[in-house]
């Protein structure tokens, strides 16, 4: 540790890095950006990266990220780069949404996606837009727009994010269920997105209610939001199919990833 932060200016920017983090914890990703956070300590938005990415590793006590998608490890870049689009601006001009904001809310949400299973092993760019969806919506906190039209109007492709929209959907209106008595549907559930996005654990959790093993609990989760397993609630019976299936998913991934890295290295012989 007392390496890795050697030299005054290293000091600097750990600490700019654990406030950045701080920040972000209470969704406040609008009061500073990394640019201008680099600009005022004079550090290069490179290196501060570098050292908020060592700060979540170290403080997320085994929360972090699933995905070995290599996009997700600069999640903020890629969320910036597919809402920057002239028709995402527009839609924000036209709506009047605070496009600070509909990144953060972009941004948790792709995080989420990727706690529940929904981004791993898949190319990031459709559940970014998909998850732009929702995010945009929860800003103006009601549904002025369906899927077809917003992708129109963002030059989103409406077919190709048609599959992650709809895990998308199925996630959150999962995560609303404890939050309210009524029917939910798209456009009540955008109410509720704020709250997911701060009470996510609390939520994930009472969802499964007792589980012996995070083992267990992952390959739960894996099989309700990733399988759409869904059960009223989850019984035993239906939590043993969904583990079963699950299970061969994961076998069947992990001999994937073991002939690649064979052809790899026959490839390199």
């Amino acid at each position: 540790m007392e390496k890795y932060i050697d030299g005054e200016m290293n000091v600097i920017a750990l600490a700019a890095a654990c406030f950045i983090f701080v920040i972000r914890r209470h969704n406040e990703y609008a009061r500073v950006s990394m640019t201008e956070m680099g600009s005022r300590i004079k550090c290069s938005p490179v290196l501060l990266r570098e050292y908020l990415k060592f700060v979540e590793f170290y403080c997320n006590d085994g929360e972090n990220q699933r995905s070995e998608n290599v996009e997700i490890r600069n999640l903020e870049e890629s969320v910036r780069k597919v809402l920057s689009s002239d028709g995402v601006r527009k839609l924000c001009q036209k709506y009047k949404v605070n496009e600070d904001n509909f990144l953060s809310t972009t941004l948790l949400l792709v995080k989420l996606a990727d706690s529940c299973w929904i981004v791993t092993g898949r190319p990031l760019e459709n559940v970014i837009k998909a998850c732009a969806y929702f995010g945009f919506m929860s800003v103006l906190q009601r549904l002025v727009l369906p899927f077809n039209q917003f992708c129109s109007q963002s030059g989103f492709g409406f077919y190709k994010c048609l599959k992650r929209f709809g895990e998308i959907k199925r996630m959150i209106l999962t995560l609303s269920k404890p939050l309210s008595r009524q029917p939910l549907d798209v456009k009540t559930c955008i109410s509720h997105i704020s709250t997911i996005l701060k009470e996510s654990h609390i939520l994930r959790s009472h969802l499964l209610g007792k589980v012996t093993s995070k083992k267990a609990f992952d390959r739960l989760e894996y099989a309700l939001y990733r399988l759409g397993r869904l059960g009223r609630p989850l019984n035993q019976k239906l939590i043993s199919k969904s583990v079963e299936a699950t299970e061969k998913r994961f076998a069947s991934n992990a001999i994937e990833r073991k002939q690649r890295n064979e052809n790899v290295i026959f490839l390199i012989i």
